[in-house]
């Protein structure tokens, strides 16, 4: 019973730290850069959508594009210039700086097969990992002109007002969507 004590004492211990850092972090910063991230990375997607674009194909065959490329690279170029202390993981150029606290995680189009096609269901992704814990993100959707934003502490936000869950409690009474059933 001593040793679950002191194993309880120092897992707490641990849990108030990592809680008083990050309450001494103000993230409301990382959330307004996420969002601008999103945004503008989705503005670059948006001159290759609907043009008939050929997407290339990755080692595992999935499709990826110019407007891949250059929305990840957009958004790499400005962490670096604004953070440059910080880790980038992206699914188009992998993973820079390891190790460190602060990680970026970018997918610039999520949802590449609907963006090929045309279809304007597609997303911009940004999301700031500290360490080894989602803090912030942000979801543009280009065609819709619709942004998500979140970060802890900081609430939920759709086009800037205020977000909630459903009411809803029971599997059955709720909506889930989906555009890619092999993975439901």
């Amino acid at each position: 019973a001593g040793s679950a004590v002191g194993w309880r004492s120092a897992i707490n211990t641990r849990i108030g730290v990592f809680h008083n850092v990050m309450h001494s972090i103000d993230l409301q910063p990382y959330l307004e850069f996420a969002t601008s991230l999103a945004y503008h990375a989705g503005k670059i997607t948006l001159r290759y959508f609907n043009t008939g674009i050929v997407p290339d194909r990755k080692e595992n065959n999935d499709p990826v594009t110019i407007a891949d490329r250059e929305a990840e690279a957009f958004v790499r170029s400005q962490v670096e210039k604004h953070y440059p202390g910080h880790a980038i993981v992206g699914e188009e150029y992998g993973e820079q700086g390891t190790g460190h606290s602060f990680r970026w995680i970018v997918d610039p189009i999520d949802g590449t097969i609907s963006f090929v096609q045309g279809v304007p269901l597609y997303g911009v992704l940004i999301a700031l990992e500290i360490d080894g814990v989602v803090q912030v993100g942000a979801a543009y959707f280009p065609p819709l002109d619709e942004m998500l934003t979140a970060g802890s502490g900081l609430g939920c936000w759709w086009n800037g007002r205020r977000a909630r869950v459903s009411g809803v409690s029971k599997l059955s009474e709720a909506c889930v969507v989906t555009s890619d059933f092999q993975h439901l």
